[in-house]
């Protein structure tokens, strides 16, 4: 499982079959870009494109921002 708060450019690039929980991405495009087999649960994310290429990912209880497009 991961936690934590992130910052800058694909921050978790390419993360594979993982948990994310009670996480804040901060600024910083594309953090979980190219990631596959994601649950993000409890997270906020406050910049542009963070799912970006992302496949098979499911969000729970997150919270995506204005410029979180």
């Amino acid at each position: 499982m991961i936690k934590g708060t992130f910052e800058g450019e694909r921050s978790l690039f390419k993360t594979t079959n993982e948990t994310i929980d009670a996480s804040l991405f901060q600024n910083g495009e594309s953090p979980l870009k190219e990631c596959k087999g994601l649950k993000v649960l409890n997270s906020t994310f406050l910049y542009k494109y963070p799912l970006w290429y992302g496949k098979d990912i499911t969000c729970f209880n997150s919270y995506f921002l204005l410029d979180a497009e």
